[in-house]
């Protein structure tokens, strides 16, 4: 395995193993490495580093690409490029020594805090901890949604922005329960690219959302059951995007009681919209496109004061012409596209 692992690093010349062999026995006849077990051919199976050599070994680290260090007098199988002794913080004394590390193996080290040099480890592509608290994400994270589980989410309580994309619907059963672990998430985008023709099979209503959500929304996702039921208790939600393919959208009385920007795409479908008391009443910003069968606009809309655009597509014939009689359309910035139809 260190063998695979020297060569898909780039430091073995022609990807050729007889080298790596090479280069591991040398380590070990300048007493660098010690042996393990070897197999009845001679090759090497395991091997652990003596405690002398950790000092010189650690220079060579700050100032290269990888180090080795021993862990407490254990045997090491050899897949390691990086081994340290247990540990509980990552300060950003540390972590700045380490700017080119390939790969961190803490196995034994549960880490509470984290510095935010850590995101600064460009070549880092290996990971592993028995647990780890990582510091937010200057910028926005993307994960596949297999990645998407309890655990691995769990250990980015932190995190503020998330783009999930990949076959949503494959995947559904355990997206919808580890989202919930990520009780710091703001700013979430559900994308459906999945590589078969079927549609997009997402239900909102099995889906655990955090409760710190400012902005959600959804590409590529045409969902079949009205949305709004499953979102509209989201305490703190003020941007909300999706696509929605039904003939019925109800917002509850007191729903989105943050909510401020209302993006409807693909509303193909779409005939009666109906608002509770109350609902959105913090609302700035509406826009439905197309809604070619939506018959009226909700009373509730033109109550909420806080309204200053209704931006409507290929809006029915009959909703446009009391739209342009409207008294009031300056005030609520009513825009119907496209012109003069």
């Amino acid at each position: 395995q260190l063998y695979q692992l020297w060569i898909a690093e780039g430091f073995i010349p022609d990807n050729n193993e007889a080298i790596t062999e090479k280069y591991l026995e040398q380590l070990i006849n300048g007493a660098f490495v010690d042996a393990g077990k070897r197999s009845d051919i001679s090759r090497i199976n395991t091997s652990s580093i003596p405690g002398s050599c950790s000092p010189a070994l650690l220079t060579v680290a700050f100032k290269g690409e990888f180090i080795i260090s021993p862990i407490m007098d254990q045997e090491v199988r050899l897949r390691e490029n990086s081994i340290i002794p247990s540990l509980k913080s990552l300060p950003s004394s540390f972590l700045s020594s380490l700017l080119n590390l390939y790969t961190l193996e803490m196995p034994f080290s549960y880490i509470d805090h984290t510095a935010d040099e850590f995101w600064k480890m460009s070549k880092l592509r290996y990971l592993n901890f028995g647990a780890i608290t990582l510091p937010a994400h200057p910028g926005k994270y993307s994960l596949h949604p297999c990645c998407s589980t309890e655990e691995i989410l769990g250990r980015l309580p932190n995190l503020q922005n998330l783009r999930i994309w990949g076959d949503l619907s494959y995947y559904q059963s355990l997206l919808s329960k580890s989202l919930c672990r990520l009780s710091c998430l703001e700013s979430l985008k559900l994308a459906n690219e999945s590589k078969m023709p079927r549609r997009s099979n997402t239900i909102l209503a099995e889906y655990q959302f955090p409760p710190s959500l400012t902005h959600l929304s959804f590409s590529n996702i045409e969902l079949i059951d009205d949305p709004m039921p499953a979102l509209e208790k989201l305490p703190v939600l003020q941007v909300l995007k999706l696509k929605y393919l039904g003939r019925k959208l109800a917002c509850s009385s007191d729903g989105f009681p943050k909510l401020k920007v209302l993006h409807l795409k693909s509303m193909l479908w779409l005939e009666e919209w109906t608002m509770g008391i109350k609902a959105m009443p913090k609302l700035e910003c509406v826009i439905i496109n197309p809604c070619a069968h939506l018959k009226r606009i909700p009373e509730q809309l033109w109550c909420l004061k806080s309204l200053n655009k209704l931006e409507l597509w290929w809006p029915e014939p009959k909703l446009r012409q009391q739209l342009w009689e409207f008294e009031d359309k300056e005030q609520y910035g009513i825009q119907l596209y496209p012109y003069g139809i």
